[in-house]
């Protein structure tokens, strides 16, 4: 089974990371954070649940891990790694301290600088 599995090319993401408790949710799934099993460091792994996820919506999906995989840039989080069985998708990304977004500027009143912004 591992010779058809490499030579096929699939990868089972359990074989690389550890996934561990929640970090948050998402329209079509949730973010959990992940450690990579050979350098310990930190992700985040957003799973995503085929069968809840309508079918021109997945497209879009599809359309997101290209577009991360194109962005190099210090202020866009990285996209690490993807998976994908037939149930799922998994987008391992870097890992960012700190919250969500959105929980911030709700507790900033939505009133931050321009400097801060950037």
């Amino acid at each position: 089974m591992q010779k058809i599995k490499q030579v096929t090319g699939f990868r089972n993401i359990y074989d690389y990371y550890q996934i561990k408790g929640d970090l948050g949710r998402g329209k079509f799934g949730e973010v959990k954070l992940g450690v990579d099993i050979k350098t310990q460091q930190k992700v985040a792994i957003k799973t995503i649940k085929k069968k809840d996820v309508p079918v021109n919506e997945l497209e879009l999906q599809r359309r997101e891990i290209d577009v991360l995989r194109m962005c190099d840039h210090p202020n866009v989080v990285k996209l690490v790694d993807t998976f994908e069985n037939s149930e799922y998708f998994f987008i391992v990304l870097e890992y960012l301290n700190g919250g969500d977004l959105f929980e911030y500027l709700n507790k900033k009143e939505f009133k931050i600088t321009e400097d801060r912004a950037r």
